[in-house]
């Protein structure tokens, strides 16, 4: 009877200090904005550069929400993406791991998620076993005050469409520098996410 109440006693404890540790980590991080966890994660530390030479840094610090799924260091060829030119990164790169709103793991999922490079991935999981765009999670649901974090063992591979294989290769006499030439972008107030103010202006 004694042995049964300590071995109730020590698993209580036990349960109590992991329950207690996982809450002070999770109100660490719900304080900080998505780039101020991802930048003190050590473990991100080559998914931070590659957001700041694609100039992406000061949108995580801001108050639109979003979903990252951030690969964790070593576990992608970082290498390739430093070959590329600031707006191959974000687009093939940071927009392919950043989402708009909350996707949270909570149960099963089952779900497409259009990230901001508009590509379809799909975010399944069920028991403790996640993977999005067939790509195993670390660590799931990391808040932040202005979104939430995924890590992951891997990068999401960037699948190129008709369109972005031909304006990739923009020279004086491509294809895609004569479809650049009528390409406009305008701004659709009706459906846009107000931003920070910047310098007394709503962006």
């Amino acid at each position: 009877m004694m042995m049964a109440a300590a071995l109730l006693t020590a698993t209580s404890c036990s349960d109590f200090d992991d329950y207690n540790e996982v809450q002070i980590n999770t109100e660490q991080s719900a304080n900080l904005t998505l780039w101020e966890n991802i930048e003190q994660n050590s473990q991100l530390s080559q998914f931070k550069e590659l957001i700041e030479k694609a100039g992406f840094a000061d949108e995580l610090k801001g108050s639109r929400y979003y979903t990252v799924w951030a690969p964790l260091n070593n576990t992608f060829d970082k290498a390739a993406y430093d070959t590329l030119s600031k707006d191959e990164i974000m687009a093939r790169f940071v927009y392919n791991h950043v989402a708009d709103y909350n996707h949270p793991i909570s149960g099963d999922v089952i779900n497409k998620v259009f990230t901001l490079n508009r590509k379809t991935h799909n975010f399944v999981g069920n028991g403790g076993a996640f993977t999005f765009a067939g790509v195993q999670l670390a660590q799931v649901n990391i808040p932040s005050t202005n979104g939430l974090i995924h890590t992951m063992n891997g990068a999401v591979e960037f699948y190129f469409n008709i369109y972005d294989y031909i304006m990739s290769f923009q020279t004086t006499d491509s294809i895609g520098s004569y479809f650049a030439k009528y390409e406009t972008r305008e701004l659709d107030k009706v459906n846009s996410v107000q931003g920070p103010m910047v310098n007394g202006l709503q962006t």
